[in-house]
């Protein structure tokens, strides 16, 4: 047998199918040959691949050819579209997500492609109907697409950046999620307390088909120490910063392909970042170093090349997303350079993972971890940093950082009021257990690290696509010695430094 047309299934796999059929004749009439035929075509069909079938072409058959077996593999015919009014998103960025399903036309991988969407923030639903058409090995595609809100505000308001500039960050956020039409994302965001201002902006625009990115982000911040004793020394200082990023998904996966919202959807993806960041420094209005390895003036810069991998695990109660990034400094943009200490010379590796379960009672375990390794002492903005809300609570934001580091935390969230469908949302508690330990690169003297960890509760209010309101108390289990004697110094200054963390952040869809 010679089969024409087969790209699905090798020759192999086909004359595997037709084994037995073969072996147990030496000549054929037409009708055995159109079983033949009849029996590819119900193994692609069995497959997913529903307009696809197999054929005996008219030709001579001779000892040495054998008999051809034609192979038709169906695809898409026409797409027609049907969006709700007032989108905005083009019919190219939808139907290039559907197109490489379609060839050949497969079930399995349209409805991939189909869950891909609806994952889409800029989609709320989605219906898709298949119709054949006059041609067998064609069917069109009917799509209706409801279109989510593409334009969105965020309001926050915590008490998440260190005492030195005041505790109390206020945000507004700005955020346009089909630009041009072409899912292209436009982000705004400024954020400020009693002794800082930043504005950060950020444009991505999506490569492929496979949701590829890339992204421009660009920062610019200015800060002040208000906290005293220090307050009277005017000590300011300015940054800028960008970064381009390009991230690629690689693979996509499911567990099950009953219906549009299957059990777990899995992805992997890789990411290559070129990030400059530059700050100055001053005291009393004169530029001065107040960072170890800035230059005289207080002038430092950082050039880094990194590269990522992620993995995302998405399911009715699960959430599993594992990340790893090497960094590498660059002698690049006129970057810092230093003979000794640290400078825009380095080698770091940062490992995250976070898993995020919900129980069948509206209850909810979550567990988060990071590590990260450096080859050499690091400059500040590279080490890494304990204490605060977002890694061991209880403490003073930022309270101590390092070249290496490891942090880990469990919380579980238990329903008290409501339910996350219900209007006036849910209200849990929330008991929870943080450590975390950071270390020098190359230790001196006795310095060996120092230790975080606290136990503590929290109380949280969600309301879905409203508000989340949180605050957390945190009881430090380490002796304040061993974790900075600032800390102790200084206590009870502030809500923060009491062990309160708090967080209350609003979205608005337009």
């Amino acid at each position: 047998m010679q089969f024409v047309g087969n790209r699905v299934f090798s020759d192999q796999a086909l004359q595997a199918i037709l084994a037995e059929d073969l072996a147990e004749q030496q000549e054929y009439s037409f009708l055995d040959l159109f079983a033949l035929a009849q029996t590819i075509t119900s193994h692609y069909n069995n497959a997913g691949y529903i307009n696809s079938y197999a054929t005996i072409p008219p030709q001579v058959v001779d000892d040495q050819a054998g008999i051809v077996i034609l192979i038709i593999e169906g695809g898409l015919g026409t797409i027609h579209l049907h969006s709700s009014p007032g989108s905005r998103l083009r019919k190219g960025y939808l139907c290039d997500r559907l197109i490489g399903a379609a060839r050949p036309l497969g079930l399995n991988h349209l409805l991939d492609a189909l869950r891909q969407l609806q994952l889409d923030p800029l989609i709320a639903d989605i219906q898709a109907e298949l119709v054949p058409t006059a041609r067998p090995e064609q069917h069109d595609l009917h799509l209706t697409i409801q279109a989510a809100p593409s334009f969105s505000t965020t309001l926050g308001l915590d008490n998440a950046r260190p005492t030195s500039i005041g505790t109390y960050r206020r945000q507004v956020q700005l955020t346009e999620g089909n630009l041009l039409g072409w899912g292209d994302r436009l982000t705004l965001l400024w954020s400020q307390t009693d002794g800082s201002t930043n504005l950060d902006g950020r444009y991505s625009f999506p490569l492929n088909p496979q949701n590829g990115r890339l992204t421009l982000s660009l920062g610019e911040g200015k800060s002040k120490v208000i906290e005293p004793p220090f307050d009277f020394l005017d000590l300011q200082g300015e940054s800028r910063s960008w970064d381009l990023t390009w991230r690629q998904p690689i693979s996509f996966g499911r567990r099950t392909a009953a219906h549009l919202t299957p059990a777990t959807q899995q992805e992997l993806a890789l990411s290559l970042s070129l990030n400059h960041r530059q700050s100055q420094t001053s005291i009393l209005g004169f530029d001065f170093p107040l960072s170890p390895g800035a230059d005289p003036q207080g002038r430092l810069a950082v050039s880094r090349l990194s590269f990522g991998q992620e993995w995302i695990q998405r399911g009715d109660r699960d959430y599993l997303q594992m990340r790893s990034q090497f960094s590498f400094g660059l002698d690049a943009f006129n970057a810092t350079i230093n003979p000794t200490g640290p400078d825009s010379h380095f080698f770091h590796w940062q490992g995250e993972g976070v898993w995020l379960h919900r129980f069948p009672h509206q209850g909810q375990l979550l567990i988060n971890g990071r590590l990260q390794w450096s080859d050499r002492p690091l400059l500040g903005s590279e080490q890494i940093s304990l204490g605060g809300l977002g890694t061991v609570r209880g403490y003073r934001q930022d309270l101590v950082s390092q070249d290496q580091g490891a942090f880990f935390s469990l919380e579980y969230q238990h329903p008290l009021v409501g339910r996350f469908n219900h209007p006036s949302g849910i209200i849990r508690i929330a008991p929870f257990f943080d450590w975390g330990r950071v270390w020098p690169a190359q230790p001196l003297g006795a310095e060996t690290g120092k230790t975080l960890a606290s136990i503590g509760v929290g109380l949280l209010w969600t309301v879905p696509q409203w508000f989340e309101l949180g605050l957390y108390w945190g009881l430090p289990l380490t002796p304040q010695g061993e974790a900075g004697g600032a800390n102790q110094r200084y206590r009870n200054r502030t809500l923060q430094e009491n062990g309160f963390h708090l967080f209350l952040q609003s979205q608005i869809d337009l």
